[in-house]
């Protein structure tokens, strides 16, 4: 997000017109150890008029050590328009990186602040069995909308995570003696299952019920 405040015929720096932006973030940010992979952006020009922009990649890995930069390309971007490029991504290493963009245009180069977090994994969901895992996730499932809960199972899932681990309060189910109401744990199994892993409900009396 940017706020770009100006007065009247004030010249305001083409960083703060053109930038770029993922143009939709993946399950988790993750790709795949081994596969063809990329990221896709859009490159923004806000400008009254059109611009050409070379980008290029900085990649840092887990332990802050610079890879060699990615070129992404030149692109003749239209005046208020957007521009899509892809940036490839090295999936011969794995782990976590951040990613950063630097732009140039008009003899003015800019690196964008924000920085984007991803990670290069081996996909382990559907791997092995439960049974002979110990890998597990210590998790409050009631607080996550179910959406964000199925999406964060998922990536659990393709992490290599085989048990969850749920906080079950009694007292949710039961709140009135000898009345029992299951949907809100009958959706956080759905969401476990759902991602091919196995549930280790904590049973926990933290209501005044």
């Amino acid at each position: 997000v940017r706020l770009v405040a100006d007065e009247g015929d004030a010249a305001v720096a083409l960083r703060e017109k053109i930038g770029v932006s993922p143009q939709k973030l993946r399950l988790g940010n993750l790709f795949f150890a081994g596969r063809e992979e990329k990221l896709t952006l859009n490159i923004i020009n806000t400008d009254a008029r059109p611009h050409r922009v070379t980008v290029q990649a900085h990649v840092l890995d887990w332990d802050h050590k610079q890879l060699p930069p990615v070129a992404v390309g030149t692109f003749d971007v239209p005046a208020g328009g957007v521009k899509e490029a892809a940036v490839p991504i090295d999936t011969s290493r794995r782990g976590t990186f951040r990613l950063a963009f630097e732009l140039h245009t008009e003899g003015q180069t800019w690196r964008q602040g924000a920085e984007l977090k991803y990670a290069v994994i081996v996909p382990m969901k559907g791997v092995g069995n439960a049974e002979d895992s110990m890998f597990g996730m210590n998790t409050h499932m009631e607080r996550e909308p179910t959406a964000h809960l199925a999406h964060n199972m998922e990536v659990l899932a393709l992490c290599g995570v085989k048990w969850i681990r749920g906080w079950w309060g009694w007292g949710m189910c039961e709140k009135e003696r000898g009345k029992y109401e299951w949907t809100e744990y009958d959706r956080q199994l759905a969401a476990v299952e759902g991602a091919q892993m196995r549930l280790m409900p904590i049973l926990l009396r933290y209501y005044p019920q």
